[in-house]
């Protein structure tokens, strides 16, 4: 197992080889800065960047068969494209901060497959992440946009058919018959 920079710190400071002489010599000192420039460097530099797929949506979705879409998506590319329009003009994606870290803003066919890809397959955020080229993050923000939207029109999507309010009715009154 790799040590850690402070490890690395502890290790080369050793305080039995404090002395007043002039015993040590200017290749230990030079050992010293090496040593302590290397643990400050693995304690304070920027982790590396994290691998993601380039450009998933606009070359490899975009040459997916229709079907193969369905599979991946489980919704219809049209039906899917549809969803992206209505997202892209609804609060949920433009109340958004635009200039949110600098990074420009991911457009909402981004969001939408992004979310669609994480509920419809056994997907965990951080592949997902790495597959639509953002951080995790940024796409659990991404999801939560869509997330809200779909909350939002839910009412207006999901209907319960009317005849089952009549068979619940005609169900009470069997109930009321059996307890006479």
């Amino acid at each position: 197992m790799a040590e850690s920079g402070f490890g690395v710190a502890l290790s080369v400071f050793d305080p039995s080889n404090l002395s007043d002489s002039s015993n040590d010599s200017e290749d230990d000192f030079e050992e010293d800065l090496v040593a302590f420039g290397d643990a400050y460097r693995q304690m304070f530099l920027p982790a590396d960047a994290v691998p993601k797929i380039v450009q998933f949506v606009e070359v490899t979705v975009a040459a997916y068969s229709d079907e193969y879409f369905r599979d991946n998506f489980r919704l219809g590319r049209h039906v899917c494209y549809s969803l992206i329009r209505d997202f892209a003009v609804s609060d949920a994606y433009s109340a958004h901060d635009a200039s949110h870290g600098g990074a420009p803003v991911k457009p909402p066919e981004h969001h939408i497959l992004a979310f669609l890809w994480y509920a419809g397959n056994k997907a965990s955020i951080r592949t997902v992440a790495g597959r639509f080229g953002v951080s995790q993050s940024c796409l659990h923000a991404m999801l939560t946009r869509v997330m809200d939207y779909l909350c939002g029109i839910a009412h207006t999507c999901i209907k319960f058919p009317d005849d089952l309010d009549a068979l619940a009715a005609d169900f009470e009154q069997v109930l009321w018959a059996l307890e006479l």
